[in-house]
């Protein structure tokens, strides 16, 4: 059986474990190195569980689709979800970190995001948020 370059999901509960078993396999079927393999897998684990959490996650019909895009110098993995607008490449990075006693959780996914990946990219496309995470394939 061959994997397919996208996949539609449901943004519940189970879409991140469905995204990352969806990313292994192309990882597999494509021969992705382990370093291109990591980033994407902590990028995607973010960017899905993000919807889940703030965008069309939980809401009756809510749509989540992920794609598989290769080109000779890149892999692009992009998120289309039908969640309100939210360009997470607006969003400033968190204040540094000064003491483990005031670190709260969560708030630093995207600035994960932006440290794994080579870029994010968004655009609101006919009612529907997309976020592209660019890894550029090194030597090419």
């Amino acid at each position: 059986m061959t994997t397919p370059d996208a996949r539609d999901l449901d943004p519940g509960p189970l879409a991140v474990t469905q995204a990352l078993t969806w990313l292994a396999e192309l990882a597999t079927r494509d021969g992705w190195p382990i370093a291109q393999r990591q980033a994407l897998t902590l990028a995607l684990d973010e960017a899905v569980t993000n919807v889940v959490m703030h965008g069309a996650g939980g809401r009756p019909g809510a749509h989540l689709r992920v794609l598989h895009v290769a080109a000779t110098d890149h892999i692009d993995i992009v998120l289309e979800d039908d969640g309100p607008p939210f360009d997470p490449t607006r969003v400033a990075p968190p204040p540094p970190i000064t003491d483990l006693e005031s670190l709260a959780i969560g708030g630093r996914g995207l600035l994960l995001m932006r440290e794994v990946v080579s870029s994010l990219h968004h655009a609101r496309v006919q009612g529907r948020n997309r976020l592209t995470l660019r890894w550029d394939v090194p030597g090419r």
